[in-house]
């Protein structure tokens, strides 16, 4: 199994699709972590690409912090399984919590984009819908 955790700059990543890489942790039956390495996202990556690049890595599940309704779906769609809402710390500490089933989240999708009307600026459609926010004028 492959467990992976979105990053920025060497650090956890609150926000699922404006992460630079993702950490991938190789997980051995009965032997824990067996190794890891980082991914990069392609700069234009964002939502609609990284489900696909998780997938071609073998990742089968995905803890992250913020993550919007339509990445989730993404993810589901390559058999990926997405858990929301867990707070930031050392990746391999989040890792290790997750398999010792000892792993704090809230399971609550990212829904703020579309109450305030704006977006960070992701690649693709994060949240459930056909269209890309931006920040400033509508139209």
């Amino acid at each position: 199994m492959r467990i992976a955790i979105p990053m920025n700059g060497g650090q956890f990543s609150g926000h699922f699709g404006q992460s630079s890489a993702f950490r991938i942790y190789e997980i051995a039956e009965g032997h824990g972590i067996t190794r890891h390495w980082d991914l990069a996202v392609p700069d234009q990556g964002g939502c609609s690409v990284i489900p696909g690049l998780l997938a071609q890595n073998g990742v089968g599940v995905v803890l992250a912090g913020g993550i919007g309704a339509g990445a989730v779906s993404k993810l589901r769609v390559h058999g990926i399984q997405a858990v929301a809402g867990v707070q930031a710390g050392q990746p391999e500490r989040i890792v290790q919590d997750y398999l010792q089933g000892q792993l704090t989240h809230t399971d609550a999708v990212c829904d703020h984009h579309e109450r305030h009307g704006h977006g960070h600026g992701h690649g693709g459609n994060c949240h459930g819908h056909g269209h890309r926010h931006s920040h400033g004028q509508e139209g």
